[in-house]
């Protein structure tokens, strides 16, 4: 059994097995292949937990996204992925991810920009700016500044591989059709931007970047990378990897965010009184403020309800195995 990525003749199937959230739908989209979209939870469980190592990206998906993504986390199944999954998971600890600062000084970015009373903004375009200023700045120790710079060559470049690699995996056994021009380029930029930064890094050793006698009190998330690998392609890859997820999830939840709130004034100004009662009109927000705010939280646990980050996944199925909804008569047996 094979749970693949739709052709595009296929999209309009998945919209449609997906709008009933209590079926599952099988359809064969090619001869030799057998696709199965399922928004049952039962299945979604057993192929994200209980079943988890039955399913992965498969080789394909690796071979589709490598120029991007490399052997990144995203990218990677069986060994290799819990090898980058222990890399990587020690580097969002709370102490590591509880500093606001950097959020805070490309927070008052943004808020210059969204203008007054009656005045239109883009608020999509920069919800990704600001998270791309505020990922590379966590990431790098620099933001690329693509909020306040007119030419941010990395963030077009970002944009560019992005968009023409989603057009590549769309395009499936046609990607060849795709040009390709300024992804080649894209990736040029994006790399030559990020390598600096590891050469930089990886002069430092182990202890000293261990210890964070590099720069006191500002140990990026790079150098925190560097601790533990000196392989250049590994620490390149995870932080793409990293970038990416970092930036899209983000940005997506703040543009509807600002839609809803925008929709609905009095969710607006209930949020806005329990941030001047817990926060004050002036203070910066310390992690715990924003932990301790039940109303922000149940907020954005709204938005992010009615608009996941992730509304799709894509899983193989590694082994011979089984769903536990989606047979039978009833459509309720494996």
């Amino acid at each position: 059994m094979e749970i693949l990525f739709p052709s595009k003749d296929c999209f309009a199937v998945l919209l449609i097995a997906l709008s009933d959230a209590s079926e599952t739908m099988r359809q064969a989209c090619f001869a030799n292949q057998r696709v199965i979209f399922t928004a049952d939870p039962e299945n979604i469980k057993a192929i994200t937990s209980t079943q988890f190592h039955h399913y992965g990206k498969g080789q394909a998906f690796h071979d589709d996204w490598k120029d991007f993504l490399g052997d990144g986390v995203f990218t990677q199944d069986g060994r290799a992925w819990r090898n980058s999954r222990s890399l990587l998971r020690p580097l969002f600890a709370k102490t590591r991810i509880s500093g606001l600062d950097i959020f805070e000084e490309h927070t008052q970015q943004l808020i210059g920009l969204i203008g007054g009373e009656g005045q239109e903004v883009n608020i999509s375009d920069l919800s990704y700016k600001f998270t791309l200023d505020a990922a590379t700045h966590f990431l790098l120790g620099r933001s690329v500044g693509s909020l306040t710079h007119a030419d941010a060559s990395f963030a077009q470049a970002f944009d560019d591989v992005q968009r023409i690699q989603t057009l590549k995996v769309r395009a499936g056994p046609f990607s060849w059709l795709i040009p390709k021009e300024s992804f080649s380029k894209g990736l040029k930029t994006m790399d030559s931007f990020i390598e600096p930064f590891i050469q930089d890094t990886l002069r430092f050793s182990t202890r000293q970047l261990e210890e964070n006698t590099v720069k006191p009190g500002q140990l990026t998330f790079l150098h925190a990378l560097a601790s533990f690998t000196k392989d250049r392609k590994v620490i390149r890859d995870q932080l793409v990897n990293v970038l990416l997820a970092g930036r899209d999830t983000t940005a997506g939840t703040l543009s509807f965010l600002f839609k809803e709130l925008s929709a609905n004034p009095d969710i607006y100004a209930k949020l806005r009184q329990e941030i001047l009662l817990k926060i004050g009109p002036h203070e910066a927000p310390t992690y715990d403020d924003i932990k301790n705010s039940r109303y922000l939280q149940n907020v954005i646990s709204e938005t992010l309800r009615l608009y996941p980050s992730l509304p799709t996944n894509i899983r193989r199925s590694l082994t011979d195995t089984t769903l536990p909804r989606g047979g039978g008569e009833d459509g309720l047996s494996a």
